[in-house]
């Protein structure tokens, strides 16, 4: 991965998609309403508690509006690892946009880390962080280490590309163990991902009409899934298996990088991926996330907010029916209080 292709473009030139496409990218639009929809509740409530005699202060109110915009504008930052070949461009592009970031299946890409900012058409953005590929010499990898700690600093979650027909990942193994403890100490989810998963032996076996893995093929990614989790010392659950050119995993790859972040962040990471891999668990996920997160930060840091929501919650409700379940929590937190 050289540079993103598209950093300065504020449009990526598409082909005419196929009706199928078109159904679906219709159905995404649907559900882009629905989550900008979110900011119009916001603004409904600001003018509740505009009212006179709301007890809310216009500093607390315009506290309220700065953190909301900050919840929803947030950019997320991958930090992507992987050996040349694994696949790392391809999948980012899967994730985030085709043709954003260079691909080459000739030689290694990237020799330095990589940082790019990428702006999409609705001023969102997204900062992925290419590592230089690992297992590239011994001298490489304990020059990259100080780098690797560097860039991980400024990550919310951690990419590990592993090319899923190759036999061996000791050099994997061997980057692993220069910042997984790190990882780990500064709470950073960090996932691997089987790419490629099509090609996995044997590879005629791939199930065309369901568009997944071949029973064969299942057999061994589980078998190399149980090898990677104790090899690497991580859970199996942090494994998963994708196809960028199938179109593979996406989705629970999405949903499961997702639930892995806190909530303050679901929202940015969720609207910086191509809407054909958000699920409807994934969007709901993203939005009591950002609900969540917003009255949390009223009770604790704009009591005024928290105390108007909750005295005129019944109101509040009719506005915003995600409040109803926040409310509900908050009532049962109280009464186990009590106890």
């Amino acid at each position: 991965m050289k540079k993103a292709a598209a950093i300065t473009q504020s449009k990526v030139a598409k082909t005419r998609p196929s009706a199928k496409k078109v159904a679906k990218t219709r159905s995404s639009a649907g559900k882009r309403l629905k989550q900008q929809s979110m900011l119009k509740i916001v603004e409904k409530l600001i003018a509740l508690m505009s009212k006179p005699k709301s007890g809310v202060s216009p500093e607390e109110i315009e506290r309220f509006r700065a953190k909301v915009t900050s919840i929803w504008n947030y950019t997320p930052t991958v930090c992507v690892f992987g050996m040349t070949g694994a696949g790392k461009s391809s999948l980012c592009n899967a994730l985030f946009g085709d043709h954003l970031f260079e691909t080459s299946a000739v030689q290694a890409c990237t020799m330095q880390p990589q940082q790019h900012t990428v702006e999409f058409h609705d001023k969102r953005k997204i900062t992925v962080i290419d590592m230089p590929g690992v297992g590239e010499s011994d001298e490489a990898d304990a020059r990259y280490q100080a780098l690797y700690e560097e860039s991980v600093k400024k990550a919310d979650l951690v990419l590990w590309a592993l090319k899923a027909d190759a036999r061996n990942y000791a050099a994997d193994q061997r980057a692993w163990k220069l910042v997984g403890k790190r990882l780990e100490e500064m709470g950073i989810p960090a996932f691997f991902l089987f790419t490629q998963a099509d090609k996995t032996d044997p590879s005629d076996s791939w199930n065309k009409r369901r568009n997944e893995p071949g029973e064969s093929q299942m057999g061994h990614l589980l078998l190399k899934r149980q090898r990677v989790a104790k090899d690497f010392n991580v859970p199996g659950e942090s494994i998963l298996f994708v196809s960028a050119s199938k179109n593979y995993g996406l989705q629970e790859l999405v949903l499961t990088l997702l639930l892995a972040l806190p909530d303050e962040k679901k929202t940015g990471f969720l609207e910086s991926t191509r809407p054909e891999t958000r699920s409807g668990d994934a969007q709901k996920a993203a939005t009591a996330g950002f609900w969540n997160s917003i009255w949390d930060w009223c009770r604790e840091s704009a009591k005024g907010v928290g105390k108007f929501l909750w005295e005129n919650r019944k109101e509040v409700a009719e506005i915003a029916t995600i409040a109803i379940p926040l409310f509900a929590k908050t009532t049962l937190t109280k009464a186990g209080k009590k106890r």
